[in-house]
This record gives structure tokens, C-alpha cells and sequence, in this order.
């Protein structure tokens, strides 16, 4: 029974995440001041850190690059920390998740929305309607007035043999006018092989412009660090190209075709290059956490 009792008494005086940050940072005789302006932090920040008020954090990314900086300034196991960080990260954010869910289900609020839409849908089809038959109408009445306006055919016939029989009488009291139409048929030159070489050099300049605009152009990004340093690389649609804790001395190069977001911890260890082209981070740095995106259209 009493080693019951005692194994009881040991787990519930194991200190929470937040009790050990606030029991180590004591122990160093340190402010909550001090150590925020150690780690380029606000003091909120710190406070949140040591009450395990994640959710206050800007998201588990920022949470997580903020905890791992203040456990490696304490002195405090990294590796050991950082899962019990990940495990109690979770729990608090499946509970709004769940809330959330359970509301949804009971509101169930009235579709105006669907309403709206087959309202809109059913108006747009009608005025389709109605602009195609008011088309119709137009289009048969044009074809009355046409038919009503083309002559008889008997009468379009004469004038055709008059002017026949008047057009081939002068022709043989007129020989001279032949020479004319041999002059005629020698000036005229031979443009047939210009335009098939016109042709030609059309379709290559086509066929030039196509093979270069199918081509995609790869982005390199390189980064290197003096320091450790939680990084985080996603490009424009989503894809995670990279997300860890980069150590002192390494370095990484990364290609896409896609603009990337970058997200740095630790800004002050790294220095980044894209396209052969250095960064700077000091635009993009607010409290030593750059968040920036390169590739981008301006």
C-alpha cells in the first residue's frame, strides 16, 4: 500500500511544460524582461510560453519555434520537451474542433444561400430563353423580307442573252485586244515561292516560341546557418518542401517552379539566396521570425 501511495505522489508532482520553464528560468535568476530580451521576444510571449497558452501563439508553427528557442536558452532537454509539446498541442486543438463540430450539427441554419443561387439559375435560363426566341423571330421575319424583294426569274434572264449576244459581237471586229492580254500574262511574276518561304519562317518562329513558353523555369533557393534554427518551406499551392530544425552549419538547396513561403525562427542564423541572388531578411523579421515569399509577380 505504500508504494502505491508513493508512486501516487510522484505523478501528480510532476510539473507541467509551463511550471518547468518558469522552475528553470528561476533557477537562472532571471525576469520574464531579461529572458525576453535575450530571446528578441515580447514579454507576452514568454508569459504565454510558461502558462501553456498555445492557442495565443499566432499557430502552432510560431508556438513551436517560440518554445523550442526557450527551451534551448534554459538548458532543458530539446528532444524530450518538444514531444511532450507536440502531444498537448494536439489535445488543446482538437477541443474548439469538437465544439465546433457539435454546433454545426444542431444549428443546421435555413439555405439562403442555395435559394439564392437557384433563384439566380432560374432567372438566367428564362432571359436565355427569351433572347433566343426573340431571335427566331427577327431571323424569319429577315427572310420574308428577302424573299419578297428577289425579282422573277424570267425577267433576270433577258438582260443576261441581250448583254451576251451584245458582249460577243465586238470581240471578232477587234483583234488588237489580244496582244494586250499576252503583255499582261508576262508581267506577272512568280510569287509562289516567296510566300512558301514566308510560310516557313512563320512556322519556325511559332514552333520557337511554343517550345520556349513550355518550358518551366526552376527557382533555387539555398540557405545556410550559423546557428539552430526552426525553418519552414512551402510553395504557392501548398506543398511542404521543408520543415525542421536546421543545426549550425548546414545548409540546404531547394528547387521549384512555384513561388515559395518561407518561414525562419531563429532569422538572425540563416542567410538565404534565390536565384544566385542574396536575401535580405530585415524587412521580413519582427521579433527574430522572418515570414516572407519569393517568386511571387509584383
Amino acid at each position: 500500500m505504500s508504494d502505491l501511495n508513493d508512486d501516487f505522489v510522484v505523478t501528480s508532482n510532476t510539473p507541467s511544460l509551463g511550471a518547468r520553464l518558469q522552475q528553470a528560468r528561476e533557477n537562472k535568476k532571471l525576469s520574464v524582461a531579461e529572458v525576453a530580451t535575450q530571446l528578441r521576444l515580447t514579454r507576452d510571449i514568454i508569459i504565454y510560453l510558461e502558462n501553456q497558452q498555445w492557442d495565443k501563439l499566432h499557430g502552432r508553427t510560431y508556438a513551436r519555434g517560440y518554445f523550442a528557442s526557450y527551451v534551448k536558452f534554459l538548458g532543458l532537454p530539446q528532444e524530450e520537451m518538444l514531444a511532450v509539446f507536440n502531444d498537448e498541442y494536439l489535445l488543446v486543438d482538437d477541443e474548439p474542433r469538437l465544439v465546433k463540430t457539435l454546433g454545426a450539427v444542431e444549428q443546421k441554419p435555413f439555405p439562403w444561400l442555395m435559394i439564392i443561387f437557384l433563384l439566380v439559375g432560374t432567372f438566367i435560363i428564362w432571359s436565355a430563353y427569351q433572347q433566343w426566341q426573340t431571335n427566331q423571330t427577327s431571323t424569319s421575319s429577315e427572310a420574308d423580307e428577302v424573299g419578297s424583294v428577289v425579282p422573277d426569274k424570267t425577267e433576270l434572264d433577258k438582260p443576261a442573252d441581250q448583254e451576251t449576244v451584245t458582249s460577243h459581237e465586238p470581240v471578232a471586229d477587234s483583234p488588237d485586244l489580244m496582244p494586250e492580254d499576252d503583255t499582261a500574262g508576262a508581267v506577272e511574276p512568280d510569287n509562289s515561292a516567296v510566300d512558301s518561304a514566308e510560310d516557313t519562317d512563320i512556322a519556325d518562329v511559332a514552333n520557337t516560341a511554343s517550345e520556349s513558353a513550355s518550358e518551366p523555369q526552376q527557382n533555387i533557393l539555398k540557405m545556410s546557418f550559423s546557428g539552430d534554427c526552426w525553418v519552414e518551406v512551402t510553395d504557392t499551392a501548398m506543398n511542404v518542401l521543408l520543415s525542421q530544425v536546421m543545426k549550425a552549419k548546414q545548409s540546404v538547396e531547394l528547387k521549384s517552379e512555384l513561388p515559395v513561403k518561407i518561414l525562419l525562427g531563429k532569422a538572425d542564423f540563416a542567410d538565404v539566396t534565390y536565384n544566385s541572388k542574396p536575401v535580405d531578411l530585415a524587412p521580413y523579421t519582427q521579433g527574430n521570425v522572418a515570414k516572407l515569399t519569393l517568386g511571387a509577380q509584383s
